[in-house]
């Protein structure tokens, strides 16, 4: 639905302006409370509860990466790979939450997922696991090529480039906004 979606807005622009109309979706799996809410005279339909937040969180994330679908490992494992061509991005902690996460890009569908794509997605990632291992000569050489024309390689690249780590690094984004 939200690869669909985003297909759906492809070539619209923002009413009354050149700029294309440029959508994020957050993708999480879990309980939530769904239905009107409110009283008899004032509700709303509406979403509450925890999984929705962080979902929210997680759309919040795809500015920072350049990316338009960023999704939980929980919704990933959900979801499976059999159907989808999913990107490991990172691991984030996201403003509310102490505990890191593993969030993916949903980047196609198997079945449409282009040569280029698949070809990014694996290098990106092996790239990331270089950077988690600290070998960031390694991830720089991976990331550069890439980072011309993927927006996640450039936004890893920079990150490598503020320079060593301190000792207690845990290889975890954390976002200082929603």
């Amino acid at each position: 639905a939200a690869l669909a979606g985003l297909e759906a807005v492809r070539g619209h622009t923002l009413p009354g302006t050149d700029q294309p109309l440029r959508v994020r979706v957050g993708l999480h799996c879990g309980e939530a409370l769904l239905g009107n809410v409110g009283t008899s005279t004032r509700f709303t339909y509406t979403a509450i509860g925890d999984s929705v937040n962080l979902a929210s969180r997680v759309e919040g994330i795809n500015k920072f990466y350049g990316t338009s679908i960023i999704a939980t490992s929980a919704l990933r494992d959900a979801a499976g790979s059999a159907e989808f061509l999913w990107r490991r991005l990172d691991r984030v902690a996201v403003v509310g939450r102490a505990e890191p996460l593993e969030i993916f890009e949903l980047v196609a569908l198997i079945d449409t997922a282009t040569d280029e794509q698949r070809r990014t997605a694996a290098i990106y990632e092996d790239a990331f696991a270089a950077y988690q291992l600290r070998d960031f000569t390694a991830a720089a050489a991976l990331l550069n090529p890439l980072a011309k024309i993927d927006p996640p390689s450039r936004f890893l690249l920079e990150r490598l480039s503020a320079g060593p780590p301190a000792p207690d690094w845990n290889g975890v984004f954390e976002p200082r906004e929603k």
